[in-house]
């Protein structure tokens, strides 16, 4: 995930988290893992199946072009968010734009 809160509740975006500091997930409020290097995206990771909210690992395309597709709609003059959690729904789209969910879709879909 790209976004988590720090222990003051603010969100915090990856790229602007500070390595030693505590970060926790805004699906189950558990303490994320900050990573970031120089190969891939920096972003937040849970310890493995510890959420059912933000279960699965993303790969760097797919961190990549949430990235890009955020940016794009903020270009655009739009309020977009990042893995808004949809309480009724139990889902959690990559992208949530005026009501409308929006997927980065990397891996191949069956017809």
């Amino acid at each position: 995930m790209i976004y988590a809160k720090d222990e003051k509740n603010n969100i915090v975006e990856a790229n602007m988290a500070k390595k030693g500091r505590k970060y926790y997930c805004s699906g189950c409020h558990g303490q994320v893992i900050l990573r970031c290097g120089k190969l891939r995206v920096s972003h937040f990771a849970h310890k493995k199946h510890a959420c059912d909210i933000f279960s699965e690992g993303e790969t760097l395309e797919h961190l990549r072009g949430k990235k890009l597709l955020m940016t794009w709609l903020r270009k655009e003059g739009k309020n977009p968010q990042i893995e808004a959690y949809l309480t009724s729904l139990h889902q959690r789209p990559d992208i949530l734009c005026n009501n409308k969910a929006f997927e980065f879709q990397c891996s191949p879909i069956s017809v």
